[in-house]
C-alpha cells in the first residue's frame, strides 16, 4: 500500500528530495503522471499502467517489452498488476484550468 505524505501547501504527494541527495537510494514508491482532466499514467519498477479521459487502458511490461509495444491491458494474465496500478489513479480530479496566453507569454520573441 502507498502511504500520502502530506507536503506545504496542502498537496499530498511524497517529497523526491531524498532522491536528489541521493541518487542511488532505493525508491519502492509508484510513480503518478497526469496529463490533462482524467488523463493518468501511473509508473512502478516494472509496469506501467495509463488511463485515458475515455476510459481505454494501456498496461505495458517494462522488463519485457522497455519500447512499449505490446498493450497488455485487456490480457486476463495481467488482471492483478492492472488492478493494482489502477487503485493509485485518483477518484476525484480537479477541473481543468484555462491555458489563457501562456504560450505567448513564454515564446521566445
Amino acid at each position: 500500500m502507498v502511504k500520502t505524505v502530506l507536503t506545504t501547501d496542502g498537496i499530498s504527494g511524497r517529497s523526491i528530495t531524498p532522491l536528489l541527495k541521493n541518487t542511488d537510494k532505493k525508491w519502492d514508491y509508484p510513480v503518478l503522471t497526469t496529463m490533462g482532466y482524467n488523463r493518468h499514467a501511473v509508473r512502478d519498477d516494472r509496469y506501467r499502467y495509463i488511463r485515458y479521459d475515455d476510459g481505454s487502458e494501456e498496461l505495458y511490461d517494462h522488463q519485457n517489452d522497455p519500447l512499449e509495444w505490446t498493450n497488455l491491458a485487456n490480457s486476463s494474465e495481467y488482471k492483478k498488476t492492472k488492478t493494482r496500478l489502477s487503485a493509485l489513479i485518483p477518484k476525484v480530479n480537479a477541473t481543468a484550468v484555462p491555458n489563457k496566453g501562456v504560450a505567448a507569454e513564454n515564446s521566445p520573441d
